[in-house]
């Protein structure tokens, strides 16, 4: 799973407001953003770390 997230180029080194910001913490939620942005056409990295898919 973590190959997954840094391979599409999601990192998860701090922003100025505090921590990353959300990451996947299953795989089910990965598969769930990869099919999404499969089927959407939005970029694997930000499908990724989308809190919740539409």
């Amino acid at each position: 799973m973590l190959s997954v997230l840094l391979n599409a180029g999601v990192r998860f080194h701090k922003s100025c407001c505090g921590g990353p910001g959300y990451r996947p913490r299953t795989l089910r939620e990965v598969r769930d953003r990869l099919a999404y942005a499969e089927a959407t056409g939005e970029p694997v990295a930000q499908a990724l770390v989308r809190e919740e898919l539409p």
